[in-house]
Formats: structure tokens, C-alpha cells, sequence
């Protein structure tokens, strides 16, 4: 199914940021991951890391998905390097993909196989 399928934590007091699963196509058990800390306060201290994982548990075990995609605007390095970190692979470049500020920029599209999951992440 398409866009209108999500799954998203519900909303805590003092919220920095948000976790969620979109895009839900059941037929392939895929879906879109996003992700926001907000508050640059809270950047750097693991929690989008802490998030992306509990998210990613959530999709796998509970959802029963064999992929977690995701895309990224191609010059936020930080976040790149993040998801490379916590186990996301590289599929391509979406050129000129997204409106930002009156210009259009690329995005780089990004994926996690819920068969690397628990080699990847041990504890989930």
C-alpha cells in the first residue's frame, strides 16, 4: 500500500524530535524510515541513534519487513555518516530530488535488510 499506511511513536512532553515509518508498501514488507532531532541540543548525544534502532526493531519484528529505506539529503554528512554507522548501505543518488529553499538538491536513498539486523544490532 502506499503513503496512507504509517506507524509513528506517539507524541511525549518535552519531544526534541520524532521517529517514523511511512511509505508501507505490504506486497514487498518495505517501508520509508524518517527521522528528526529537532533541538540541536540533543545532536551528537545518541539519541537519533537510540530512535533509528528502536524504530528499525518496531519495522522488523513487529511490522514483519525485509527492508527499511530511507532518503537523505546528499550534503547533511553528519546524518550519512550516522546511518552508515548504524548499518545502512548506499543504493543510489536521487538527483535533484527535493525542493529546499528554492533549489532543488540531491538526495541520497539509503536501505537496511532486516537479515542484517540482528548480526548488526546483536541486542535487538
Amino acid at each position: 500500500m502506499g503513503g496512507e499506511d504509517s506507524w509513528r511513536q506517539p507524541p511525549l512532553s518535552n519531544c526534541f524530535g520524532w521517529v517514523d515509518l511511512k511509505n508501507i508498501d505490504r506486497a514487498n514488507k518495505s517501508a520509508e524510515l524518517g527521522i528528526a532531532i529537532g533541538d540541536k541540543l540533543f545532536w551528537g548525544k545518541g539519541y537519533g541513534a537510540s530512535a533509528l534502532r528502536a524504530m528499525m526493531g518496531v519495522g522488523f519484528h513487529e511490522c514483519g519487513l525485509t527492508t527499511i529505506w530511507l532518503r537523505v539529503d546528499a550534503d547533511n554528512r553528519q546524518a550519512i555518516r550516522s546511518y552508515l554507522s548504524n548499518g545502512f548501505q548506499v543504493e543510489e543518488t536521487l538527483h535533484q530530488d527535493r525542493l529546499r529553499n528554492g533549489q532543488y538538491v540531491d538526495r541520497v536513498r539509503m536501505s537496511f535488510a532486516r537479515k542484517d539486523f540482528v548480526r548488526f544490532i546483536p541486542e535487538a
